[in-house]
């Protein structure tokens, strides 16, 4: 009862509608109807966000589901002709229509991480979707700082990050990225001076929101709602906190 009522909460505050149409900017040139069910039926909300284009020169945009740690990707190729994936921890499932729009569902490999990780799974400490779930649902503003020894900036700024999520008033939360081993983040951790962390990231909600794009990644919450977009690199210190501020309001509104 107490975990529906936090999903209840967590989805209530974030204002998402129950289902939705593909994105505007996503030139379908057939089979609408079809997608259009398969958004409904596998709980699509109305969130697109535009991301690297397909390798044949399509797009595409992801959005999440009324189910936490559950999103969509809906591409498209050179054509026009879309696939939509339904991307989880353990399973993607991948939906594709044919010129007469019938369509074909194959299962795919999940996206969980720990396969990633040079050090032994169980041996690793691992930051999951309902870890993610159980930190934002706190009414109070939180900063995730997503890094990893592999790129300098974000170890060397994470002071700064770190300093002015204090200032802010913010509660500050470090996570690593998945691939790396103890021993690269204790390195990492030693040359510029801060506790080595070792939970690494495998959350969906945050992988799908870019999480490994480019280290850092810094995303905000508050009040059961997750930032969208992170904010992307390191800047100065009044720059962080702008940004850090920017993501906050866009949660309060």
């Amino acid at each position: 009862m107490l975990r529906t009522t936090v999903l209840f909460f967590i989805f209530f505050l974030s204002g998402m509608p129950a289902f939705a149409a593909p994105p505007e900017d996503l030139k379908i040139s057939r089979c609408m109807s079809e997608v259009r069910s398969e958004l409904k039926q596998r709980g699509s909300s109305d969130k697109w966000t535009g991301h690297a284009p397909t390798l044949s020169g399509g797009k595409t945009f992801r959005s999440p589901t009324d189910k936490f740690g559950k999103w969509i990707e809906l591409t498209t190729d050179a054509n026009g002709a879309p696939t939509l994936t339904e991307i989880s921890k353990s399973l993607n499932v991948a939906i594709t229509f044919d010129e007469k729009c019938k369509s074909t569902i194959s299962e795919l490999p999940g996206i969980d991480q720990r396969g990633r990780t040079k050090d032994s799974v169980k041996n690793a400490d691992w930051f999951e979707d309902e870890d993610l779930k159980k930190l934002i649902v706190d009414k109070d503003p939180g900063i995730i700082y997503v890094w990893s020894p592999g790129m300098t900036y974000s170890a060397k700024h994470l002071a700064d990050f770190r300093a002015v999520a204090k200032e802010l008033k913010f509660r500050f939360t470090v996570v690593t990225a998945p691939e790396v081993s103890r021993n690269e983040i204790i390195s990492s951790a030693s040359t510029f001076g801060f506790p080595p962390v070792f939970t690494r990231l495998n959350s969906v909600e945050l992988l799908m929101r870019g999480a490994t794009t480019h280290f850092p990644a810094t995303f905000v919450y508050q009040n059961g709602r997750l930032s969208d977009d992170p904010v992307v690199g390191v800047l100065k210190r009044d720059g962080i906190a702008a940004e850090i501020v920017k993501r906050q309001a866009d949660l309060i509104r």
